[in-house]
């Protein structure tokens, strides 16, 4: 017999969209689905069994037919939840207002992570502001983003890491590197996110190219993308303009279920973003004992140490990140340095199983 009744509301979640943030949540539905009763109100299906879906259909103008219609499944679907858990990043104010409304009318309490959304400020803030205090309680993905709401709101939000289970695979480096058609010797750097312009991708090309050929055959170097979006066609002409082709592999958006086969092919890993939270591909990197190269970025610096945990470069600075990776496939010393160190702090400080629990009871208490 399966305990309460939790509605969950996303606007979108993996498969449909393979960001952090939907990637974390499509996991924690998984989780809590074993012991509890779900309803989720979304625009996707994440395939997961047992789960009551209300899908709300994508209506022009969404901005306002999305509020619209998850106050309707709200009332049709929740009056009788024991609670509500959603998610804050970078949106309009109309998209919290239902569940804030909802929440009062009904006395169905509420609580929400805040996966990052660039920390802009609130030009309308009331709307905000109100689904802030109205909230049981409140999460955020790093302590860059705990500090910049809690100054904010003058509320306690809490830290807890938006940690997934990572696989491993069964194959090894060479056997995986025949499989993606990977020189069996090379130097492969694994990039793994959105492309973006919050991620930066084009910066690692621009690295790589002020690197130049010479380089990159001598040290074997390719550079492999897991990730879409609007970058793609730029980072494509890019590569055709320089010569940059036969270095880089575009693999697209990749499966949660076949993502571990890229870091066990990589040797290194690579973060260009302008600001994260807790970026979820970064830690399967550390997890996977790969030497880190990244941007001194918050949500990266909060825990990421230079020349300790990872190689921190000036965030933008493209001849910074060069040297960074100059530096790590010429320096077999530093490389097995943070190597061991990136490990080590992955494993003090991120136990899935504490965390994932942390949460549940969060949700459910």
């Amino acid at each position: 017999m399966k305990g309460k009744t939790i509605t969950f509301v996303f606007a979108q979640i993996y498969p449909d969209f393979t960001g952090g943030a939907e990637v974390f949540n499509y996991y924690l539905l998984r989780e809590i689905s074993k012991s509890h009763k779900i309803v989720l109100i979304s625009h996707s299906d994440p395939g997961i069994s047992g789960i009551k879906l209300y899908k709300i259909k994508r209506i022009k103008p969404v901005r306002l037919i999305y509020p619209l219609q998850l106050f309707l499944f709200l009332y049709k679907s929740s009056r009788n939840s024991d609670a509500i858990y959603t998610s804050f990043s970078r949106a309009s104010w109309l998209v919290y207002i239902p569940v804030t409304l909802f929440s009062v009318l009904f006395n169905v309490p509420y609580s929400f992570t805040i996966h990052g959304g660039g920390m802009k400020r609130w030009r309308f803030k009331l709307p905000f502001q109100i689904f802030f205090k109205k909230a049981r309680a409140i999460t955020g993905v790093s302590y860059r983003i705990c500090e910049e709401y809690s100054n904010r709101t003058g509320l306690d939000i809490r830290y807890l890491p938006p940690l997934i289970p990572f696989l491993t695979s069964s194959l090894t480096m060479t056997e995986l590197r025949q499989r993606y058609k990977i020189p069996a010797d090379s130097q492969v750097f694994l990039f793994v996110g959105s492309l973006k312009p919050l991620k930066n991708p084009l910066h690692v090309l621009r690295a790589l190219n002020l690197l130049g050929n010479d380089f990159l055959v001598k040290q074997k170097i390719r550079l492999v993308y897991a990730g879409d979006g609007i970058l793609r066609e730029d980072l494509l002409r890019y590569l055709d303009e320089n010569g940059l082709s036969g270095f880089v592999y575009m693999q697209g958006n990749v499966p949660l279920e076949t993502i571990h086969e890229l870091y066990s092919i990589a040797d290194f890993y690579v973060i260009s973003s302008d600001f994260e939270g807790t970026p979820i591909a970064l830690l399967e990197a550390m997890h996977n004992s790969l030497p880190v190269i990244a941007s001194d970025a918050p949500g990266i610096n909060n825990f990421l140490t230079n020349n300790e945990t990872a190689i921190l470069y000036r965030t933008g600075d493209t001849g910074a990140l060069a040297k960074a990776i100059e530096k790590l496939t010429e320096d077999p010393v530093i490389r097995s340095y943070l190597r061991l160190n990136a490990k080590k702090y992955y494993d003090e400080h991120f136990d899935y199983r504490k965390i994932v629990g942390d949460y549940v009871n969060i949700i459910t208490s």
